[in-house]
This record gives structure tokens, C-alpha cells and sequence, in this order.
């Protein structure tokens, strides 16, 4: 989708500065070409012609302030996307798991919810729901919203099923959504031993330490000192040979990552804390 309005630099730092002060999110370091197509979609979807329409809509709207942050922190609703990192996860990561009392993953950041759904299914499918216990943030206040289901849409279930396919070859098993309306519910039975906390990895490290994090494809938004800062949290909310899953496009941050892990799928971009 192509954007109608082109934002001017100034209309973007004053906007940023309206967000900063009203709602606490700074996107000083968040990558300029990513969070300006995102306000300049958001415009569009308005029908706003310029930053200066926004900033007025957010103050004589409040509520137009928590869907702009929503848009721009949010994609469409894809299950297991990047199969071959899923099927790593499973049988490279999660089959091999040893003797540890309680494996715990983490997954910041979690938005509209598929990264953390995607892992509960694969939990499920390993029995593994009660040796692992998986922790996810969300930067929104409705952390709890992954559980509240997802509008369905035929087009982006089938991808979803397809991509799950891809997997191992085998179908989805039906017990894990169910069609409600016009919404898909995930079933109840994945959220047992999951907790949600709020948290901002780009800010401080989680407190508790983890055997694996999911941060799928996440650092595209961020500049490179933003991608750094966020990475070195990450690290030290990870144990020693821990895994960091970062996805097929995160390439950019190699060279900093060889200093603290070591490579477990080049790929994939997983990679493994050293001992």
C-alpha cells in the first residue's frame, strides 16, 4: 500500500514530541523510514493530510493517541511466520531440551500476539506445556489480549495454515482455534504455565533469567543504537547457553552478537549465548 501523505522531517519530530509527552513513548531511536511510513499510513487511514491534523485529531480524540501506538506497533495476524525458524525451534531447540526442572522462554513484545501463539501450539503439540514456562510483554496495556482472539479473515487463516504446514507437513490440529463469530479464539488450554508481564526490553533487562527468547524480526524497527542497547538486555536476561532467536532478516547486528554468542543457525539468525 502506497501513502497518499508525505510527512515533512519537522512534522514527524514534532508528532514524536506530542507522543512523548502525552503518552510516555519515545521514538527518538526507533528507525525514521519505518515509524514514518507507519504515521503516514496511519494519516491515511484517517484521512489526516498532515502531522498537524494528527496532532489535533490526538488531542480533541484521546482515544485516537492508543490507536496510533497500536498501528504502529502491530502487523497483520500470521501465525508461524518464517517456517524454517519454527520448525529450528522445535526440533533443534525444544526436542533437545535436558534434564532442567522448568525451561523458561520469553517473548517481548508480543503485539497482536502470533509469536507467542505460534510457540504455545508447538509447547502443546511437544507436551511440553508444564516443563516450560514461557513469559511474554506486550508494549501496549492490553498485555492479555492475545487471549481475547483475533478478527478471521479466510485469506490470512489459510496463509496461517499453510505456513504451519511447511512445518513438518502436517495439518493444523482444529483444537488450537476456534471460529467464534467473526473472531478466532485460541483455546484455553495453551495459556497454562504462560504468564504476561509488562516490560520494555529497549529500556531495562528482564530480571529473571531465561533458557530462550523469541524476538522474531523485532530490531527492524529500531536504529542501530537502539538495535545494540536492546540486544545487550536481551543478553542479560538470557542464561548461560541460552538461545536468542532473532529471525532472517536480523543480519545487521553480526558482527556486535560474536562478542556474546555464539552462532547456532546462521540462517535463522538463532544464536547461543557462550558459557
Amino acid at each position: 500500500m502506497s501513502s497518499f501523505v508525505n510527512l515533512k522531517i519537522k512534522e514527524v519530530k514534532e508528532i514524536t514530541q506530542f507522543l512523548k509527552t502525552e503518552t510516555q513513548f519515545d521514538f527518538t531511536d526507533y528507525s525514521f523510514v519505518w515509524y514514518k511510513t507507519k504515521l503516514e499510513l496511519f494519516c491515511n487511514k484517517y484521512k489526516l493530510l498532515d502531522g498537524t491534523q494528527l496532532i489535533n485529531k490526538m488531542m480533541e480524540h484521546p482515544s485516537t493517541k492508543k490507536d496510533l501506538i497500536q498501528d504502529i506497533f502491530t502487523n497483520d495476524f500470521e501465525l508461524f511466520r518464517d517456517p524454517s525458524l519454527w520448525r529450528c525451534i522445535k526440533d533443534d531447540v525444544l526436542k533437545k531440551i535436558g534434564n532442567e526442572m522448568l525451561y523458561r522462554v520469553f517473548i517481548p513484545s508480543c503485539h497482536l500476539g502470533a509469536e507467542l501463539l505460534s510457540f504455545l501450539i508447538i509447547r502443546d503439540e511437544l507436551n511440553l506445556t508444564q516443563k516450560v514456562q514461557v513469559v511474554y510483554s506486550e508494549r501496549l496495556d492490553h498485555i492479555n489480549q492475545v487471549e481475547k482472539g483475533f478478527e478471521y479473515e479466510e485469506r490470512s487463516h489459510s496463509l496461517n495454515l499453510s505456513n504451519y504446514k511447511r512445518i513438518d507437513g502436517h495439518d493444523l490440529n482444529d483444537k488450537y482455534l476456534n471460529k467464534v463469530g467473526p473472531k478466532l479464539l485460541p483455546a484455553k488450554i495453551l495459556f497454562e504455565n504462560t504468564m504476561a508481564v509488562t516490560f520494555n526490553e529497549t529500556i531495562e533487562p528482564y530480571n529473571k533469567k531465561m533458557n530462550l527468547i523469541l524476538y522474531r524480526n523485532r530490531m527492524l524497527e529500531f536504529n542501530r543504537n537502539l538495535q545494540v542497547t536492546t540486544i545487550n538486555y536481551l543478553e542479560q536476561a538470557l542464561k548461560p547457553g541460552g538461545y536468542i532467536a532473532l529471525g532472517i532478516k536480523e543480519h545487521s547486528l553480526d558482527d556486535h552478537m560474536k562478542n556474546q554468542f555464539t552462532i547456532y543457525n546462521e540462517k535463522e539468525s538463532i544464536y547461543k549465548k557462550k558459557l
